[in-house]
Formats: C-alpha cells, structure tokens, sequence
C-alpha cells in the first residue's frame, strides 16, 4: 500500500489523538475485514483487537467498555457509518459525480466491509471478486490497487470522524444562554451525540443540498425520529454545479441513508435560500446562506458554487432557555410558512416517500 507498518509514527493532523496516516489504519481495517467475526468470543475479540492498535484505541471503541465484544462491535459501527460517509459530494467537488456513480461506489464498499456471516459466507478474497464486478473492473486491479484506494478513503473518513468526537464542543454549558460556533463542525458531533443519547421524537431542518448533513441524516434514521426537511428545488438552483450536488444528496439520501426506512418528509421550495437551520428535540440552530464567488471562473460560469452555508457561523440553544425558546419560536414560525409557502411543493420523482 506505500506505506509500511514501521512508518506509523508519521502523523496526520488527527492532533491529539496521534492517528498514523490513513495508509496504517487501513492495513488495520484489512486484518479487521480479512478476519472471521469473534462472535460471542472474548478471547477471540481481545486477539483481534490487538491486532489493530489504532482502531482499537479510537475514543468510541474504548468507551463502548472493558468487554471485547463490546468493543469490536462498536468499531463495527464505525466502519458502517464511515462506508456512508464515502461520497465526493462531503469533500466539495468541482465536478460531482453522477448519482449512479455515487451508487456503485457505495456498493462496492459495502461488500467489501460486510461480514462473512452477512453475505452467505464469503472470504475476503471472494468479497473482493464481488466488489470488483460491482465497480466493473478487472478483478486483479482491483485487487491490487482499488480495495487500497477504497481502504484509504474510509480510513480516512474514520480518522475525521474521530476527530470531530475528541474536539466537539458541547453546548449543554449554553443551556441557560446562547452559544455561537465558528461552523457547523464545531457543533455537528454533539447534535449527533444528543440524537443518539436522547432519541428526539421529532426534527425540523432547513437546508439547500444537504450535502454536508448526512451524520446527522443517519443519526435521525437510526433512531427513528419524526424528521422534515426543507431544501432546495433542484430547478431553482443557482447554477449547474449546485444543482447536481442537490440531486447527489438527495440520490443518497433517497437510497443510501433512508433506502424506504425512518418516518422522513422533504418537500421542496423555490424562493432564494437565507435562513438555515436545524430544531432537533430541545436543541435549536440556526445560521444563514451567503453568496461565494470563484475567480477563476467567469461569472456566470455553471460551475459556480454560488451559495454556502456549513462554514458560516452557527448559533445554538436549548429550547428551556429564555434565549432559546426566541430562538426556536422563530424557527419553527418561519419553516412551517416556508414548508407552505406557494413556490414549495412535493416533488414524487426526487423523494417518493413523503406519506
């Protein structure tokens, strides 16, 4: 893979957590995928584990308990989560991939981390047959160079996860005020942690692509929770580059994060996007969209990105609060006149599961 185990010590900026370069974690999450599951063995898991040092070591692993199994399971999770969380459309391409691209890609993958037991029995080598039929290519390349690149890839989207957990900054202090965080990122790791802690019966979210959301989609899917969104019309995009993010997300969104499960609405509006922002349980955020615009294209260049919103300011509260309860008053006052606003409709071709 061009990275020998003895190069562990080089460091990515994974900061205290002292992650090596996702070329040594992915040579773990081979021994974990090479593997047969432990099942109900603690012996066997211990064994594995120390096997995969880095992995094994992650905060999330080591605080699913003293037990192996326990242990093992949890770093299961974070290689189903990480698979998920593969999509160009999360690294902000210039040119996003057409959605059944980002399907087979994803296919491709899940095979390759799925169990022996899950899928009738396959050893690693007969997954990587499989997988390479899926990505249409020649088995022996795939072998030898596209399982790394794939390994690398959710290596790394493991190490970012993890990262976001160590430097999350709670707002549970803000409860009794107002917090205001530099970018989504900030705050994305406590929301999902909240979803998952307290299982929120019910969640409003107003976005454009939701392209940079979907940690927070799955967290909602898995625990059930009652969820509308608001995003964009895919025809009312500021330009074709917006517009096929828009349709990537929803593609993934459609079959990848819900796939017919989770009680989830979208409906679809046409105005000019501004206020964004997210009332999940007792938790309420809010920001705002602003106009970008890339020198190096021409102005009216197609390719524009033209509106951002996920690294602008965020401002948060707790709905027990005074300042929160202004806060998520006046959301839920402007997403219930957006979601019947005249210009937002339905749309059954992009999201047929609205009920």
């Amino acid at each position: 893979m061009g990275c020998r185990l003895g190069e562990h010590l080089a460091q990515t900026s994974y900061g205290a957590l002292h992650l090596p370069v996702p070329e040594v974690l992915a040579q773990e999450l081979r021994t974990l995928l090479r593997n047969a599951e432990p099942g109900d063995s603690r012996v066997g898991a211990s064994s594995l584990l120390r096997k995969m040092p880095h992995l094994a070591g992650l905060p999330s692993v080591v605080g699913a308990g003293p037990d192996a199994r326990q242990q093992y399971r949890q770093l299961r999770r974070l290689v189903e989560r990480a698979a998920e969380l593969m999509l160009p459309i999360e690294d902000i391409p210039q040119e996003p991939p057409a959605p059944r691209d980002l399907q087979r890609r994803y296919e491709t993958i899940k095979v390759l981390i799925s169990s022996a037991d899950s899928i009738g029995g396959l050893a690693w080598g007969a997954r990587q047959r499989q997988a390479a039929q899926i990505y249409h290519e020649n088995p022996d390349t795939f072998r030898k160079r596209t399982t790394d690149v794939l390994l690398v890839g959710l290596a790394r989207k493991i190490g970012d996860a993890a990262v976001k957990e160590s430097n999350a900054t709670s707002i549970v202090p803000v409860s009794s005020g107002v917090g205001v965080f530099e970018d989504q990122a900030k705050i994305e790791a406590d929301l999902v942690s909240y979803i998952r802690g307290r299982n929120p019966a019910r969640a409003r979210l107003l976005e454009y692509s939701c392209a940079t959301i979907m940690p927070i989609l799955q967290a909602l899917r898995d625990t059930g929770c009652e969820t509308r969104i608001l995003m964009c019309h895919p025809d009312a995009a500021t330009s074709e580059w917006q517009r096929q993010r828009i349709l990537a997300s929803l593609h993934y969104i459609r079959d990848v994060v819900y796939a017919g499960a989770g009680a989830m609405q979208i409906r679809f509006y046409s105005t000019s996007p501004s206020l964004r922002g997210r009332e999940v349980g007792e938790r309420i955020m809010v920001g705002w969209y602003t106009s970008r615009d890339n020198p190096k294209l021409d102005v009216d260049d197609q390719q524009q990105p033209t509106v951002w919103g996920h690294d602008n300011p965020i401002i948060a509260s707790d709905g027990d609060s005074a300042e929160g309860l202004i806060l998520q008053e006046w959301f839920a006052a402007e997403f219930e006149k957006l979601w019947i606003h005249r210009r937002t409709r339905d749309d059954g071709d992009l999201f047929p599961g609205n009920s």
